[in-house]
């Protein structure tokens, strides 16, 4: 990956070893031929470091949206049986 210190790519390329992240376009044309030189190994090992973060984020959003889905599911029913009489509803 070749990256400027400014884009998102930045906080996770290891300089050098993942990836280089450079301050201009002059930069970036000299690092193309050495960023086939980067170890594939070392890369998906940096990868491999971060991904349990990545799934604990997943987890969390993915259990955000059942609580929405349901907040939501129940304000639909609520709203269903507010032209009914309350004694038949609770």
């Amino acid at each position: 990956m070749i990256a400027f210190p400014s884009s998102a790519l930045s906080e996770i390329i290891e300089h050098a070893r993942t990836g280089y992240v450079l301050s201009n376009t002059a930069e970036m044309a000299r690092a193309i031929p050495a960023a086939a030189s980067l170890d594939p190994e070392g890369c998906r090992d940096a990868a491999r470091t971060r991904s349990p973060a990545a799934e604990m984020a997943r987890q969390y959003l993915e259990l955000y949206d059942r609580i929405v889905s349901w907040r939501k599911k129940e304000r639909e029913e609520f709203q269903a049986r507010a032209g009914t009489s309350w004694l038949v509803n609770w």
